[in-house]
């Protein structure tokens, strides 16, 4: 998900050079459908990826806090243990959560 915009520039980028050395039609389609297919099994790793850490227990934060009127957005955190749980600090906008042992 991260190299989306790389992947799909490649792909036009290949598209447009096999058309510009005057390829025929069957073989830019083929020459598509190759890229979209090794782009395809990329997403599907990446996916599978995500779903093993769900599985795992992995935890993804996003910063929801509203600053300004916008979201913040931010995924960098630091982490402290305290006495009544965990303290989740977001490093852009210093909001403090707090997580509960209970949860």
């Amino acid at each position: 998900m991260k190299n989306t915009l790389y992947d799909m520039s490649l792909i036009a980028g290949t598209m447009a050079i096999s058309m510009w050395l005057g390829l025929d039609v069957d073989r830019v389609l083929l020459i598509a459908i190759l890229s979209w297919l090794l782009y395809s099994i990329r997403m599907i790793r990446e996916l599978i990826g995500i779903l093993k850490d769900v599985s795992e227990k992995v935890v993804y934060l996003i910063c929801l806090a509203m600053k300004n009127g916008k979201t913040c957005g931010s995924t960098a955190f630091r982490v402290r243990r305290t006495e009544r749980g965990i303290v989740v600090e977001c490093v852009d906008c210093k909001t403090k959560h707090e997580v509960n042992k209970d949860y």
